[in-house]
């Protein structure tokens, strides 16, 4: 009731009666009910949308699925491809139309003058992150973790039919020990880009998950760039301020999307913050530069 008296003594009655009703329409935003009806509502759209892509597009025939089929770039340098009716159009307008990771390239490049050697991708999706990276930097070699067994596939079926190589896919999830783990199809939207993992007592159909800190440990000690998407998990990576320090030491710049449902964005910075990092935020991305690699 305070915020409406002083809207209504700051501001005038006019004022105060929009700021209600627009305080009205934002809880009715938040209604369940609405929520499934705007939902539903995208559904229909993507769908639509797809119907028509898959209508224009080149449509092959592997293992009796028809693709999406997407160009990487008017040179004609290679494809991609997309299941229809998923959430894969939305990343790929995200990794390669709007170039999401571009800074990335961007603010590496500056601050190292040199080219990566080795990328880690955790949360790989369908492979666009990577191949987008790889693009950009040809010489590199990249390292997708990817828990679920189509996204893998996909990944295997967009690496070849970008004429990519020198990538090597791990099939399980990322954590902070090694161990087992259920899906979780509530995270998000619950489609193919926010499918999540999550702790569970049921040992059927669990998924094997990695200590990101060894993974890195196996692979040279050293990596260029890390990126992070992993749907809520990046929780669970720093909110153990000691086990955060041992891989945040062993990357030179890191590209996390941060999930604000989890309230872990603080402690993210703060983890930065204390291993030497700098960071700034673009997009979705919260971009990370390690100032004891800068010469």
């Amino acid at each position: 009731m305070k915020e409406f008296l002083f809207i209504l003594k700051e501001c005038g009655f006019t004022n105060m009666v929009f700021y209600v009703f627009y305080k009205i329409q934002l809880k009715l935003k938040l209604l369940p009910f609405l929520q499934q009806r705007k939902k539903n509502k995208n559904i229909r759209l993507r769908r639509i949308y797809d119907a028509l892509l898959l209508l224009e597009s080149t449509v092959p025939n592997s293992d009796d699925r028809k693709f999406i089929i997407k160009k990487m770039d008017p040179a004609n340098n290679g494809s991609v491809q997309l299941r229809p009716y998923s959430s894969d159009t939305n990343v790929f307008n995200q990794i390669i139309i709007q170039e999401e990771y571009k800074s990335v390239v961007e603010i590496y490049g500056q601050m190292f003058k040199a080219v990566p050697n080795h990328i880690f991708d955790c949360g790989g999706n369908i492979g666009l992150t990577s191949i987008y990276f790889k693009k950009c930097f040809p010489g590199a070699s990249i390292t997708i973790i990817e828990p679920f067994e189509d996204n893998v596939k996909m990944i295997e079926l967009n690496f070849k039919s970008a004429f990519l190589k020198d990538y090597q896919i791990i099939k399980g999830g990322i954590w902070n020990i090694d161990t087992k783990l259920s899906i979780n199809r509530d995270f998000g939207d619950g489609e193919e880009w926010s499918v999540s993992l999550e702790e569970s007592k049921d040992k059927i159909n669990n998924i094997p998950v990695f200590s990101l800190s060894k993974l890195i440990e196996n692979n040279g000690n050293n990596i260029d760039i890390l990126k992070i998407d992993i749907e809520g998990a990046e929780k669970v990576l720093f909110e153990n301020t000691e086990y955060a320090a041992e891989f945040l030491n062993k990357v030179k710049c890191i590209a996390i999307e941060i999930h604000d449902e989890l309230d872990i964005r603080k402690i993210i910075y703060e983890s930065l913050l204390t291993n030497h990092y700098f960071y700034f935020n673009t997009g979705e991305l919260t971009i990370g530069i390690n100032k004891s690699f800068l010469k």
